[in-house]
């Protein structure tokens, strides 16, 4: 009847004809959907769904035929497919129907596909820790949509290709970090992640699509948190080759990001690596080994940074000399942890680091105020009365001599400010608490001291001004 009144342009002969197919489709789904065998119910159901399509294709119009067939398949797999596929088949299923849809420029058929891939998403979700073959048809459909829409926009309704590309990128991305937590073993996962991440922002550079610049940087964040979470703050320590992947990673993302300009991503992948790195130093070496090499991670940080006119590389090299400075102090020194070679090495880090600086800038001061300050601590620890103000003394000497030739400032005030704190601790200290031997020596010793410098500034004034 609805061919006829196709054939004959009777529209009342059409609408009879649908309502027929309607209850006869109501009965199948209401009545014998129950009462029939799956295999009787499934063939019905099918040739059902032919029919629908084949009136769809008869008259334009009538767009809710194809509507009711992809609905009709859609049970006709829910039906028959075994439970493993059943997510994949309903993939399948949209998948196809968009393809034709994106084909001919149909909407509706893209349309079906759209719902029958969120049936399809839908249940990859619900079984997405036990059904690995439903992860990998979810991320090919998905990203095959997101590229598709990327790319031929012109074959999509206005807005249509944006909407289209965004839900499809985001579910790719998802399906990606789902299939990867399904496939990569706990300890290892957040590198996995981490991995991933550095893939998408590919991607999304070479538009295949966009969206995946944005996506990488949220997968990377999961990475490292995994990492920090589960492998550096639960249980033992880590090995460290584990932190010292996840520094690589990042500092790959991080160069990745400064080539695209991407600022705020490259300082916080760059803060991340570093971190990674200062703690997989620490689980690989004694405790009294990783601030020497904090500072040498320092000098190493600083001395990139004006190579390479990077500010943000700078501040971080001051915050790591800091944490080494601090570290060494209050384990170190307060320990039986080898003090004076772990306070020497990090002190001569943080002199070299100074050197590395250019005159006038700020690193200079900061460098050797630490370097500085860390052997001063170190001969507070080491000795005592007489023997300090002496070792002060000779501290503060060596560095107005070294100040000269090197030309600079702040290395011949700090020498300066060190002798006058020893006369000041000669007078206000060692004449009330030493004994009178003990005093006399310091009276001696710093005064040669004194008295060399006063000689040296006074006999070779010509050459002293030449390094002022």
């Amino acid at each position: 009847m609805y061919l006829a009144g196709v054939r004959l342009k009777a529209p009342y002969l059409r609408w009879i004809g649908t309502g027929l197919i309607t209850l006869q489709a109501g009965r199948l789904l209401a009545v014998d959907m129950f009462a029939l065998p799956t295999d009787t119910w499934t063939s019905i159901a099918a040739v059902d769904a032919v029919v629908f399509y084949a009136n769809r294709f008869i008259a334009a119009a009538d767009v809710f035929y194809g509507y009711a067939a992809a609905a009709m398949l859609a049970l006709v797999i829910g039906k028959e497919a075994p439970e493993r596929y059943r997510s994949v088949e309903w993939l399948g299923l949209a998948a196809g129907t968009f393809t034709f849809g994106w084909w001919r420029r149909l909407f509706d058929f893209r349309l079906q596909g759209y719902l029958v891939g969120i049936l399809g998403l839908t249940a990859v979700w619900a079984e997405f820790q036990t059904n690995q073959p439903a992860l990998w048809g979810a991320l090919a459909v998905t990203y095959a949509l997101a590229l598709c829409a990327a790319r031929t926009a012109d074959r999509f309704l206005d807005g249509e290709s944006g909407g289209a590309r965004h839900v499809a990128a985001g579910a790719a991305t998802l399906a990606a970090i789902a299939l990867v937590w399904h496939l990569v073993p706990g300890d290892y996962l957040g590198l996995a992640w981490m991995a991933l991440a550095l893939v998408a922002l590919e991607l999304g550079l070479l538009e295949l699509p966009s969206d995946f610049r944005i996506h990488a940087y949220a997968v990377a964040a999961l990475g490292a948190l995994r990492v920090v979470s589960f492998n550096l703050w639960l249980g033992e320590k880590a090995h460290p080759l584990i932190p010292a992947a996840a520094m690589l990673l990042s500092y790959a993302l991080a160069a990745r990001a400064l080539t695209v300009r991407q600022r705020k991503v490259y300082a916080v992948a760059l803060a991340a690596g570093t971190l990674f790195l200062l703690d997989a130093l620490w689980i690989a070496m004694p405790e009294s080994g990783s601030a020497p090499l904090w500072a040498l991670v320092s000098l190493a940080l600083v001395a990139a940074s004006f190579q390479w006119d990077d500010p943000v590389m700078r501040v971080y090299a001051y915050i790591v000399a800091g944490l080494a400075f601090l570290r060494c102090w209050g384990l170190n020194l307060t320990t039986d942890a080898e003090p004076v070679m772990g306070a020497a090495t990090a002190a001569a880090c943080f002199y070299a680091a100074q050197l590395q600086a250019p005159r006038g800038r700020f690193a200079r001061l900061y460098y050797s105020l630490l370097g500085t300050s860390l052997i001063t601590i170190l001969l507070g620890y080491e000795c005592s009365g007489s023997v300090l103000t002496i070792a002060c003394g000779v501290q503060g000497v060596a560095l107005l001599a070294g100040g000269f030739p090197l030309r600079d400032r702040v290395l011949r005030l700090s020498g300066l400010a060190l002798l006058m704190a020893c006369i000041l601790k000669l007078f206000l200290w060692d004449l009330r608490h030493l004994e009178t031997l003990p005093r006399i020596f310091s009276f001696i010793v710093l005064g040669l001291f004194l008295v060399g410098v006063s000689w040296i500034y006074t006999r070779f004034r010509e050459h002293v001004e030449r390094y002022l």
